[in-house]
Formats: structure tokens, C-alpha cells, sequence
């Protein structure tokens, strides 16, 4: 295949693009191909969640980055994933990770069901800053262990699983050309990010992560995708000029330009919020 160049706010590192790739209805075997690059067991079957929690347009709006949610089927074991982007180091990670698992857990529950229906959570966070400088590891596994056990880990529940990868340090290994064992799950973070730098031996027995490269060409032959892209980028590039810009916005004033500029009502109804009627009459 062709190897194009794409403008920075098409990269995967951008949330909406992200989601774009991994979330949409329709690219399950792209993201069962991705996570089984990552997780410990093979994921067998794959639902993305058709209710995901809203993106958000602009920086008033308080939802987390990225939030992709997806059903595996693990062997005939039904468990729930949670995969997060996250750009900017706010410095309270260490709290975020372990309330996207929860928020995710608990929410299986309708009051009065048996605490047996609950099924394994994952958690997938990937960053591109450095949250523990002590371990060089660029991908990290995490559950509940018991402490102090020398020789093995003694597990209280495999119900949390943790998966943290840190972008920096994946980018350390690859400039100090040392050896990485995951070749493929190398291909995938490349990929994420710095497209530009996929090679077409990366995509060698490897249909999948070809397929969400033309993801990224379909998104930058759209207008519409570009518009929705650029915005997002742009907000977090000048988060402090443009933070008191966007706040004084209202969600029908951004709907409002994106109708200008000949955005599709669908597009903009998942991007802001408002309803299909509250869009028409900005018409």
C-alpha cells in the first residue's frame, strides 16, 4: 500500500480520532486486533458499547478525554474494557485510572442484583507522559495482589486488571534501538503515535492495523471529520487562550458554525449533545 503523511491533528493521540478508530460501531475486529496485542488472554468475540460516554466539543464540558467501552468474550467469559487516551499530564493519574475501572464495575449492578453478576473489568490507559519514572517498562500490567509475598504473587481478586502504557518510554527504547519483544503491539503504538512513522513492514501479517490506517485517510478525505479533528487539537493546543474563548460559547453557538461550514446533522449531534430538533432550528 501507499505510506501517505498525515497532518498532526490526525493523529490517534487526538481523542476524536481515537475514538473515530476504535470506538465506531463497525471497526470491532480493529480494536480486538489492537487489545489482543495487549492483554494477557485472547479476546475471542468483541462488542463496542453503542452508549459511550459523550465526548466532549469544547473544554467546559467535564467528561473524561477518551472513553472507549467494549463487551469481550473471552473463552465464553463475558468482560468489560475500558481503553483511555490521555494527552496532558494533569498529575492525578494515579487517582483517574482506578475510577474509570470503578465507574465501569459498579455500573453493572441494578439495586438488588446478586453481586455474582459482576464480571472481570479492564482498564486500559494510555498516556503520553511519564507517570512512574522508577520502571523503564513502557507497558505495565497491574491487579490487587497481596503484599510482601516473597517468590509469588498471591491475587485477592482477578476481577481489576490494570494495563498502563506510557508513550515516552516506547519512544526512549526506539530511539536507543533496544530490543522489544512485542513487535506487534510496537506497530500499534507507532501507529497511535506518529502515523508517519508506520512502515509498511509493520503492517506485514498485520490486515488490521492496515485497516485503521485507512481509518486515518478516510477521516482526512472528509471535510467533516477534518473540521471535528482540528477542533479538538486546537483546544488542547491553546488550552490557555483559548479556555476563556470557548467557555463563553454555548454547545448552539460551535453547532451553529459547524452548520456553515456543512457539517452533517448526525456528526454534529454526536459531537455536541443537542438534539435533532435543537439543531434544525439554528438553521
Amino acid at each position: 500500500m501507499n505510506i501517505r503523511k498525515f497532518e498532526p491533528y490526525i493523529y490517534p493521540t487526538n481523542d476524536y480520532v481515537f475514538h473515530r478508530v476504535f470506538a465506531r460501531e463497525g471497526n470491532e475486529e480493529i480494536t480486538k486486533a489492537f487489545l489482543n496485542t495487549i492483554l494477557s488472554t485472547k479476546v475471542e468475540e468483541i462488542r463496542l458499547d453503542s452508549n459511550p460516554i459523550q465526548m466532549p466539543m469544547y473544554l467546559g464540558d467535564k467528561t473524561s478525554i477518551l472513553d472507549v467501552k467494549a463487551i469481550l468474550d473471552e473463552n465464553g467469559r463475558k468482560k468489560l474494557c475500558n481503553i483511555e487516551m490521555q494527552i496532558r499530564n494533569q498529575y492525578n493519574m494515579d487517582h483517574r485510572i482506578p475510577y474509570y475501572w470503578a465507574k465501569l464495575y459498579s455500573g453493572q449492578l441494578k439495586q438488588g442484583e446478586d453481586y455474582e453478576k459482576l464480571c472481570k473489568t479492564i482498564c486500559i490507559v494510555i498516556v503520553d507522559f511519564e507517570i512512574n519514572d522508577k520502571d523503564t517498562d513502557f507497558c505495565s500490567e497491574y491487579g490487587i495482589l497481596k503484599k510482601n509475598v516473597k517468590g509469588e504473587d498471591i491475587l485477592l481478586t482477578d476481577d481489576l486488571e490494570f494495563y498502563i502504557i506510557e508513550l515516552p518510554k516506547l519512544r526512549k527504547k526506539l530511539e536507543n534501538a533496544e530490543k522489544i519483544d512485542n513487535k506487534k503491539l510496537v506497530a500499534w503504538l507507532k501507529y497511535i503515535n506518529n502515523p508517519n512513522e508506520v512502515e509498511e513492514k509493520d503492517m506485514e501479517d498485520n490486515e488490521y492495523l492496515e485497516e485503521a490506517y485507512r481509518v486515518l485517510e478516510d477521516i482526512s478525505s472528509s471535510e467533516e471529520e477534518k473540521i471535528l479533528a482540528e477542533y479538538r487539537i486546537d483546544a488542547w493546543r491553546n488550552e490557555q487562550s483559548v479556555k476563556k474563548h470557548w467557555q463563553k460559547e454555548t454547545k448552539k453557538e460551535i453547532a451553529k458554525k459547524l452548520l456553515d461550514k456543512g457539517v452533517d446533522i448526525s456528526i454534529i449531534i454526536e459531537a455536541s449533545g443537542l438534539t435533532k430538533e435543537e439543531i434544525e432550528e439554528l438553521k
